[in-house]
């Protein structure tokens, strides 16, 4: 945004050009890398595991780890904008995930999650307190 580019037309005539990008919905740009946000099931944040993640050039599988956190980046090499050097090389894309939780969940899904709850809190407590 802001650049200007000459074009000489012919020996009198004399083009610039000053260039204005628009914010893409989707990516935010810095440089040659692109950063965007995906909604990641919570159970896939929680067990990892495959979610589809949109490019430049389509879409790609994108593996979740295990226990990921809201916020947390992945980054895809050489999925970002081309170079303006004209080398071939791309940036990145930095992926951040986005753990949705369910708004309804099922009788089952719900036994579970307490269950999940209790279990969580009986790790904590049986955990020694730390003396200072």
């Amino acid at each position: 945004t802001g650049s200007r580019v000459h074009v000489a037309v012919d020996k009198d005539t004399q083009l610039f050009l000053r260039i204005t990008v628009t914010p893409h919905p989707r990516f935010q740009r810095e440089g040659d890398n692109l950063y965007t946000d995906v909604d990641v099931p919570f159970e896939d944040a929680i067990l990892g595991g495959d979610i589809d993640v949109r490019t430049l050039k389509g879409k790609l599988r994108l593996k979740v780890p295990p226990e990921s956190q809201t916020g947390q980046k992945i980054r895809l090499a050489g999925q970002g904008m081309p170079s303006l050097d004209d080398s071939g090389a791309r940036g990145d894309l930095y992926v951040t995930l986005r753990p949705v939780l369910p708004k309804s969940l099922a009788n089952e899904e719900r036994e579970l999650l307490a269950k999940f709850k209790a279990l969580r809190s009986d790790s904590k407590s049986a955990k020694p307190e730390k003396s200072e």
